[in-house]
């Protein structure tokens, strides 16, 4: 089944893989009960008739952009920060999903050099 996406998020279709989609992709094999979720939640719809997949970007540079990335700032007490707040800033520094308090520590100190 195909759908189009009403908006831009992430997926993680195998459960671990995340991948990027925008809005107005045509996307495919969702598994139908995330699906279910996803339509639920406004972020896909079934798409129209007569869509088809768009071919796969020959150029990696369309997809990656090459605008200079702003450095994430860390404050000094960084280590006594909630858990909700140190989780959102290893998950800014980190290019892995942060599950737990660890993997949020070490994305930090691998930012900052420690």
């Amino acid at each position: 089944m195909l759908y189009r996406a009403k908006k831009s998020f992430n997926i993680a279709r195998d459960g671990f893989t995340s991948e990027h989609v925008r809005e107005g992709q045509i996307i495919n094999d969702v598994p139908r009960d995330m699906a279910r979720g996803l339509i639920l939640e406004g972020f896909i719809e079934n798409a129209p008739a007569g869509a088809k997949m768009a071919p796969p970007l020959e150029n990696k540079a369309e997809v990656e952009p090459t605008d200079q990335v702003e450095p994430v700032a860390i404050p000094e007490n960084w280590r006594d920060l909630p858990w909700p707040e140190l989780r959102s800033l290893g998950a800014e520094v980190s290019p892995t999903v942060v599950r737990n308090k660890s993997d949020a520590i070490q994305a930090i100190e691998a930012y900052i050099g420690e």
